[in-house]
């Protein structure tokens, strides 16, 4: 039987959004399945709060601005340190921290990046996205991927995976008209 890998998940924003929620699912998803992970967040984040609260493996560290060499830094070093197989970025500036890491730091992981937007890529961030340590580009709808594509050198590290949600947690009512 081959060894589970070990995840770091990269979500950089401070606040609680659509996009926080999707990677608190796929932690709960992939913890049931015995999949060790981390999340590095931003220090006081929401997501360090409720990870926390969660009982969840939460680095977290200073971020101060957009492409922050600091963070970059913290992202190689938690790689080396819980021995990460796979690190996930969640959004742009994870994504960017990431790459940073591998470029600046010689972080080998692989990479794997959801792109949950419905629009191009930037003329500036183009080689983000064709970084050799990315291995797959998650698109939350064939829309997103369509917009996606054409800035894609390796087409094949597009894959289509949508967004869920757990029914469980919504109380069903009747419908009154």
């Amino acid at each position: 039987m081959s060894k589970l890998p070990n995840v770091l998940h990269i979500s950089t924003p401070k606040s609680w959004r659509g996009g926080e929620q999707q990677v608190a699912y796929l932690y709960e998803e992939l913890e049931q399945k015995g999949i060790t992970q981390y999340i590095l967040c931003r220090k006081n984040s929401a997501m360090a709060k409720r990870g926390k609260s969660k009982g969840w493996n939460i680095i977290e560290c200073r971020k101060t601005i957009a492409v922050d060499p600091f963070f970059a830094r913290k992202v190689k070093s938690v790689c080396k340190q819980k021995q990460i197989d796979i690190v996930h970025a969640h959004d742009s500036h994870a994504h960017s921290s990431a790459v940073i890491s591998a470029s600046l730091f010689a972080n080998t992981t692989p990479i794997v990046v959801s792109r949950r937007v419905d629009f191009a890529i930037s003329r500036t961030s183009i080689k983000k996205y064709n970084h050799k340590n990315i291995k797959r580009i998650i698109c939350v709808s064939e829309a997103v991927k369509k917009l996606t594509e054409p800035d894609i050198k390796n087409k094949s590290v597009l894959k289509t995976i949508h967004s869920g949600i757990d029914l469980s947690k919504f109380s069903l009512t009747e419908k009154k008209n």
